[in-house]
C-alpha cells in the first residue's frame, strides 16, 4: 500500500521460513544467525514503516510481538520462547484450528519451495511474496472458524498449484522441453558425487563446476527429472541413477562411497548419517553437515576425490525416465474419444514412481481386479494389462493436471469418476490432495505420510477433513471408488 520494497529482506524472510525444517537437529550459530537475521530485518522494517506512515499521514498499526529475545540469546532462549508462545496459541484457539493452522504451514512450506526454485531461476515472484507475508497474520484471528480455515487451505493449495505451473514452464524455458531417457542405475568406477533434492539449476552448476574434474554425478529420488532435459544431458558425467528413493534416503546415503549434495530445501533428516559426508547450500545447516555458500563446490569436490569412489563398473542396467509431452497429450486424446464413446466410465490416476514392497503387490492385485471400463494412466509401474497408459516420470504433478484439466471438460456430460492414488508423500503432496479434491476428483487414496515431512496427527485430520482415503485392500479400496 506505501510502495515500500526491500528485496534482500525478501530473499532472506523466503529462505529462512523455508529451510527450518522440524526434527533437523541445527547447533547455535545456525539458529543465532537465522533469527538475529530476522531480529534485524525486522526492527529496518518497523523503522522504515514508521517513516513512511509519518510522511503520508498514516496511521502506525503493528502486531504484538510475542517472542523477545536478548542480543545473546542462545537456542534454549528460542526452545523456551517458542514454549511460551504455543501455551498461549493452545489458550486461544481449539484442537481442530490449531491442526488446521499447521496444514496451512505445511502448505505455505511448499510454496516457498516453489518461490525458492522461481527466485533461483530468475522468474518474478512479488505477488505470492504478499500472499505468502497476509498468510503467516492469521494466526492473529483467534475469532476464525473451521470453515474459514479450510477455505484457507483450498486458497494456497491452489497457489501452491499456480506456482508449480510458474516452476513447470520456468524449467522448460531454462533447460529445454522433457525428453525420454534410459538411465543408468548401475555404478560406474570412478569418483563420486550424489544429488538430490529437486532444484535444477543447483545441478547444473555442480555439473558445470566439475566437467574435467574425473568425478561422476549420480541422481537420487526427485533428482532424476536431471537426465530429462537437453540442457543438463549434454554433461556427459550426470552418468545415472543411485538409490531407492526418498523414503529410503538412509540406506541409499550410507551406501554411497562418495559425498551427497543435498540442493536447497530436500527436506532429509540426513545429520543422523555420521558415516556419510553430507553437503547443503542451505544457510541453515543441520549438525553435521558441512555448507555450499555463494556456490563454491569446492570443498564438495575436494571431499569426492578424497573418498574411496567405485571400485568396479558393473554391468549395465538401465530403466526410463521422462515423457515427450506432446505423445502424452495425443495419448490423452485418444482417451477422450473413448470417454465419448462411453466405453470409459472410471479414469484412476495412480503415482509417482515409488517402489515399495508392499505397493508393488498391491498394484498388481489391483489392476487385476479392473473392469473394461476403465482406464489407469500410471506414474507408478508397468503392468501388461489393457488401458493402461504409462508414463516412467518422477515429476509428475504438472502431467497430472494436464490430464484432470481434459477429463474435468467431460466429466458432468458422461458421468466418469475420477480417482487418484497417491503413492508417496512428498513436500508438494499435501497442497495437491487439498486442491485436487477442490477440483472435484471423486476419491483420492493417501499412502502413509514419513513422519520426517507431516506429524501423522495432521494427516488423520486431512483424512477426516477433505474426506481423504487410506489404503486398505485392493478389493475393498476399488469397491469403493467404484460405487462409494
Amino acid at each position: 500500500m506505501l510502495g515500500a520494497r526491500n528485496d534482500k529482506i525478501k530473499n532472506n524472510f523466503i529462505e529462512a521460513f523455508s529451510v527450518l525444517i522440524p526434527n533437523s537437529d541445527y547447533n547455535q550459530d545456525n539458529i543465532h544467525n537465522i533469527v538475529s537475521g530476522i531480529y534485524e530485518d525486522l526492527h529496518q522494517i518497523k523503522e522504515h514503516y514508521k517513516q513512511l506512515c509519518e510522511s503520508t499521514n498514516v496511521s502506525v498499526k503493528y502486531y504484538k510481538t510475542r517472542i523477545k529475545l536478548s542480543k545473546d540469546f542462545v537456542i534454549t532462549d528460542v526452545i523456551k520462547q517458542g514454549q511460551k508462545y504455543d501455551e498461549n496459541f493452545n489458550k486461544d484457539f481449539s484442537e481442530e484450528q490449531r491442526k488446521g493452522f499447521e496444514i496451512i504451514l505445511v502448505i505455505l512450506k511448499s510454496i516457498c519451495m516453489y518461490m525458492v526454485e522461481l527466485q533461483d531461476l530468475k522468474i518474478d515472484i512479488d505477488k505470492y511474496y504478499k500472499e505468502l507475508i497476509a498468510a503467516l497474520c492469521i494466526k492473529h484471528l483467534s475469532d476464525i472458524t473451521m470453515e474459514q480455515i479450510k477455505a484457507l487451505m483450498q486458497k494456497y493449495a491452489k497457489i501452491d498449484y499456480e506456482l508449480m505451473a510458474m516452476v513447470f514452464e520456468a524449467k522448460k524455458s531454462e533447460f529445454g522441453d522433457f525428453v525420454e531417457a534410459e538411465v543408468s542405475i548401475s555404478p560406474r568406477e570412478g569418483k563420486a558425487i550424489l544429488v538430490a533434492g529437486a532444484n535444477m539449476k543447483e545441478l547444473e552448476l555442480l555439473l558445470e563446476a566439475t566437467k574435467d574434474k574425473g568425478i561422476n554425478i549420480y541422481s537420487h529420488g526427485q533428482m532424476i527429472t536431471g537426465h530429462n532435459f537437453p540442457k543438463l544431458k549434454v554433461y556427459p558425467h550426470l552418468i545415472g541413477h543411485w538409490g531407492k528413493g526418498a523414503e529410503h534416503f538412509a540406506s541409499d546415503f550410507s551406501s554411497f562411497p562418495g559425498p551427497i549434495f543435498l540442493t536447497k530445501l530436500s527436506l532429509f533428516k540426513a545429520e543422523s548419517l555420521y558415516s556419510c559426508k553430507i553437503f547443503t547450500s542451505d544457510k541453515a545447516v543441520p549438525t553435521g553437515l558441512s555448507l555450499v555458500k555463494d556456490n563454491d563446490f569446492e570443498p564438495l569436490i575436494k571431499s569426492a576425490l578424497f573418498a574411496e569412489g567405485f571400485d568396479e563398473t558393473e554391468p549395465e542396467e538401465t530403466i526410463k525416465s521422462g515423457i515427450i509431452e506432446q505423445n502424452y497429450l495425443n495419448s490423452l486424446s485418444e482417451i477422450l474419444n473413448r470417454i465419448e464413446s462411453g466405453e470409459i466410465k472410471y479414469i484412476f490416476v495412480i503415482g509417482v514412481s515409488n517402489k515399495i514392497s508392499s505397493q508393488i503387490e498391491y498394484f498388481k492385485k489391483f489392476l487385476s481386479l479392473l473392469k473394461k471400463d476403465c482406464f489407469v494412466i500410471s506414474f507408478y509401474s508397468e503392468e501388461n494389462v489393457k488401458n493402461l497408459l504409462f508414463n516412467s516420470l518422477d515429476y509428475v504433478f504438472p502431467f497430472l493436471y494436464k490430464a484432470l484439466n481434459i477429463f474435468f471438460k467431460l466429466k458432468e456430460t458422461f458421468d466418469i469418476k475420477i480417482n487418484i492414488l497417491y503413492t508417496r508423500c512428498e513436500p508438494h503432496t499435501i497442497s495437491n490432495i487439498i486442491y485436487t479434491k477442490n477440483l472435484g476428483v471423486d476419491h483420492i487414496y493417501l499412502y502413509p505420510c514419513s513422519p520426517i515431512l507431516i506429524n501423522p496427527s495432521l494427516v488423520d485430520f486431512l483424512v477426516e477433513l477433505f474426506d481423504i482415503k487410506l489404503y486398505t485392500t485392493p478389493e475393498a479400496d476399488l469397491k469403493t471408488m467404484l460405487t462409494g
